[in-house]
């Protein structure tokens, strides 16, 4: 419940659905967002897991993302995705040659 200024009104949200994703096809930083998310959540079952273990946090952020892209939850291949994976490479390809270990 919230209070506003001597009256009270209750907060509603809405049940969620795949398709709330679905402004990620035009919105580039909301496509960035969910990609992070799944990294961060792909590492950190990687981490506590014993799946996660066994098939390291890459693996489990690119399987995240294939489970949403195949519901529907991450939007199909349009600019901002195609410029979120010209991102990923242009940022992977050096660190991969250098060998970073981050």
């Amino acid at each position: 419940r919230l209070r506003t200024a001597g009256t009270v009104t209750t907060a509603r949200c809405g049940t969620p659905h795949a398709s709330l994703l679905s402004d990620a096809a035009s919105d580039q930083w909301l496509l960035y967002t969910v990609l992070t998310t799944a990294a961060a959540t792909g590492y950190r079952l990687g981490v506590s897991t014993k799946l996660g273990r066994l098939a390291t946090g890459p693996i489990c952020a690119m399987g995240l993302t294939f489970v949403a892209a195949g519901t529907g939850a991450l939007p199909p291949a349009s600019a901002p995705v195609s410029a979120a994976q010209g991102l990923a490479v242009r940022l992977a390809t050096p660190l991969l040659l250098f060998g970073a270990n981050l």
